[in-house]
């Protein structure tokens, strides 16, 4: 989206990871602005408040995710 100004509303820390500007918006207002880099930096913020619960529960879903593919095969090979 080079070029361009974007509103972003993502639930994955990935999503906006590349992007140059983040305002974090709370109760309508803006609580914070930055770069990924500054805000995930700044450990009383907002975002990195929320940048930490983001990150356990894609942690969590990857490793279910393992979980199932592991279980897919197991499942796969004794059926053979």
């Amino acid at each position: 989206m080079m070029g361009r100004t974007s509103i972003v509303v993502a639930h994955r820390l990935t999503t906006v990871e590349k992007c140059n500007r983040i305002a974090v918006i709370s109760d309508g207002k803006i609580a914070e602005e930055g770069s990924f880099a500054e805000l995930t930096n700044n450990q009383s913020g907002y975002f990195s408040h929320l940048a930490t619960g983001m990150r356990k529960q894609e942690r969590f879903e990857h490793k279910l995710s393992l979980e199932h593919k592991a279980s897919r095969k197991l499942s796969h090979i004794e059926d053979n």
